[in-house]
């Protein structure tokens, strides 16, 4: 059963984000996050949390501060992993100094350091050191961010640690490279970077597209949580080789490395996980190094992922199997089926599969158990998987092939994509006038019409949609219509923002085709915070 690890406004922070998941060699999970805007701390400043569950994630421990930011700081994603060979948990992190400082007089530059969290305890106490006060190299000349982290069991460099990171290079190019540490986690090197793949149409660019699949910013008037680079996921292949993953919209792209992660081959692309551009997470199957118990022959070349699998949108977490080191992927379940982001994967060591998401909005951060005899059915293409586990506050997913164009010509899509707080008065997990909404969605032209497209709803930036004119396969994407929460909403206790698509034929030749309109409506009960989506 799913359970919620963190909510927004409760337990002290205003928001939490990037999650990070891994199991010790004990096998005690670990749940590592963001928590920023603290009440005790200043609203740019931010926290690194964790809760630990002794039981498979059936239960867990009350959050703990493992990190306290000081003034101005913030945190980044955790990489979060074990030593197998020393029981040590280990957790690094890119520290932002100054970022998105609201002082006007503060310095604008931004410097973030390599800071490295250690517990020989199973997680109950930590120690704290700054690996490098500024990453320096040959080719690498800044860190962006962390990611996951994982160890090698086999080849050459068995017994090497690894960590993820989004870096900028030569000429300020971002790319992601992997740090590694082949002492038990006392000195590093990071490799040699690899160049951030391209987002936009590639090579499952949909025909008629209205416009490319990267997202621009939100209204200049809304201040957009930063986002947090995708690093990449890698894991250790069954002959030693490490593969690393990096999520760029439309799809998610790979690499393989021969020496360790130092350096890695030609990026290729993996058209069966497509992804919206957001962090992800990979991982053996049979829980190798942390856990051994779990290696078998049958599975020794399984690995897990789970991203978001949508082309423009941070929504549909789904988990997918691999059977041969990640050349094909066709083993697929569902997760959760709205909005969501960054989520991590790991083996539990009674078997089962834990994933940990961000979902509606950064509202939440939730855990979800799954089986993994559900992954073991091929996905088809065309078709939606059933959920691991219904939940709440959630759409009930289709659970067969997507309707046919000459029944449905419009596809409709809308998630929460932040919820941006006015930071006005203390921390609760409901809405206040002034707190802003913003939403991501996309409408795409099924059948052989041509039409003309319109977003509406009761928003703050209506004038940014105008009607599209799209072609058959064409989509418009819609990014980011915006609701400012009102003193009316917030009096109603409970309040709706909808949104209605409606599609016409643009002339007589294009057939008989009737106007039909797609409707989508978010309910946020205005004390809870709680979300229902329908």
């Amino acid at each position: 059963m799913e359970q919620v690890l963190a909510v927004r406004g409760v337990g002290g922070y205003r928001r939490y984000r990037a999650p990070a998941l891994a199991v010790a060699p004990s096998g005690s999970v670990m749940a590592a996050y963001a928590g920023l805007g603290g009440q005790a701390g200043p609203r740019r400043s931010g926290d690194l949390l964790l809760r630990r569950s002794f039981d498979g994630g059936a239960s867990w421990e009350p959050q703990q501060v493992v990190w306290a930011g000081p003034a101005g700081q913030a945190p980044g994603r955790a990489g979060l992993l074990s030593d197998a060979a020393t029981g040590r948990i280990l957790m690094a992190f890119v520290a932002r100094d100054n970022a998105s400082s609201a002082d006007p007089v503060a310095p604008t530059a931004v410097d973030r350091r390599f800071e490295l969290m250690s517990s020989d305890d199973d997680g109950a106490t930590w120690q704290h050191r700054t690996v490098t006060p500024r990453l320096a190299s040959d080719t690498v000349t800044g860190l962006a961010g962390a990611g996951s982290g994982t160890g090698l069991h086999t080849g050459p460099f068995a017994g090497r640690l690894l960590v993820q990171f989004a870096v900028t290079a030569g000429g300020g190019r971002p790319g992601a490279a992997s740090g590694y540490s082949d002492d038990h986690g006392e000195s590093w090197t990071v490799g040699e970077p690899l160049d951030a793949p391209a987002t936009g149409p590639t090579v499952s660019e949909l025909p008629g597209a209205s416009e490319a699949f990267e997202a621009p910013p939100a209204s200049p008037a809304v201040e957009m949580p930063e986002p947090e680079p995708d690093s990449g996921a890698a894991a250790c292949l069954a002959d030693g080789r490490v593969l690393l993953q990096i999520g760029a919209a439309p799809i998610r792209w790979a690499a393989l490395s021969d020496d360790g992660g130092h350096s890695y081959g030609p990026l290729r692309p993996v058209e069966e996980l497509p992804d919206p551009g957001s962090s992800g997470s990979l991982t053996r199957f049979d829980g190798l190094p942390a856990l051994g118990g779990l290696a078998a022959p049958v599975s020794g070349h399984w690995l897990l992922a789970a991203n978001c699998q949508d082309a423009v949108l941070n929504r549909n977490v789904v988990l997918s199997l691999s059977r041969d080191d990640g050349e094909s992927w066709p083993h697929k379940l569902t997760i959760w089926g709205s909005g969501a982001s960054g989520p991590a994967v790991v083996r539990l060591a009674d078997g089962r599969i834990g994933v940990l998401y961000e979902r509606q909005g950064g509202r939440e951060l939730t855990y979800a158990p799954a089986d993994p005899g559900m992954l073991r059915t091929a996905w088809p293409r065309g078709a939606v998987t059933r959920k691991a586990d219904e939940g709440t506050g959630g759409p009930r997913p289709e659970t067969g092939p997507l309707p046919v164009a000459r029944d449905y010509p419009l596809r409709f899509d809308m998630v929460l994509h932040a919820i941006v707080s006015s930071d006005k008065g203390p921390l609760e997990p409901g809405y206040r006038a002034g707190d802003v909404l913003v939403f991501a969605g996309r409408a795409r032209v099924l059948g052989p019409q041509y039409l003309s497209v319109q977003l509406s709803g009761a928003v703050d930036n209506a004038g940014d949609f105008p009607p599209q004119q799209l072609g058959p396969g064409g989509e418009a994407h819609y990014f980011h219509p915006v609701h400012t929460v009102t003193a009316a909403d917030v009096a109603a206790r409970r309040f709706t923002v909808a949104f209605t698509c409606t599609a016409a034929p643009v002339d007589a030749a294009s057939g008989s085709a009737a106007v039909v309109g797609r409707t989508r409506e978010f309910s946020l009960d205005v004390v809870s915070g709680e979300i229902g989506e329908g």
